[in-house]
């Protein structure tokens, strides 16, 4: 009986490699880029003429060119602008910029790009002097796999 069960717990335990082992790593899709690109606020704001159906770019250094067609533009609560901009040259992946108005009066900006089919994407971020400035982030880290449980 004590063999059935060694037995019974080696099995169980190549299956459970066998699942860890099974995720495919994805492939980085910014891996040619900086890990921190500048980007100015008048970049930024200048997204924001453009309509839903519009084309756009973004020109950042390091030869990074984002252009793409405007998705969606919506405001929320009044205040809050977002935009969905649909990048073909990366895989479609979506860039998603956002601006308001804090309690000062300044507009702030934040933005991310990243799709869960790569590991890699930007985050805008501002810094200690005031610029913003796209992060590379692993998207692994924010987009956790989640696995659905098995029901028998």
């Amino acid at each position: 009986m004590k063999n059935m069960t060694k037995w019974y717990g080696f099995v169980v335990f190549l299956l459970a490699a066998n699942g860890v082992f099974a995720q495919q790593k994805k492939p980085s899709l910014f891996a040619a880029y900086p890990n921190q690109i500048t980007c100015s606020e008048q970049q930024l704001n200048q997204l924001f003429t453009a309509n839903t159906g519009n084309t756009v770019s973004l020109v950042l250094p390091g030869n990074l060119l984002l252009q793409g067609q405007v998705k969606n533009k919506i405001t929320k609560y009044g205040q809050i602008q977002t935009l969905a901009i649909q990048l073909p040259a990366f895989g479609n992946i979506l860039l998603s910029v956002s601006r308001h108005q804090n309690a000062q009066n300044h507009t702030i900006y934040s933005a991310r790009l990243l799709s869960n089919q790569f590991a890699d994407g930007y985050q805008l971020k501002r810094n200690s002097n005031g610029l913003y400035q796209f992060e590379k982030i692993e998207t692994e880290k924010l987009l956790p796999v989640c696995e659905a449980p098995v029901i028998r």
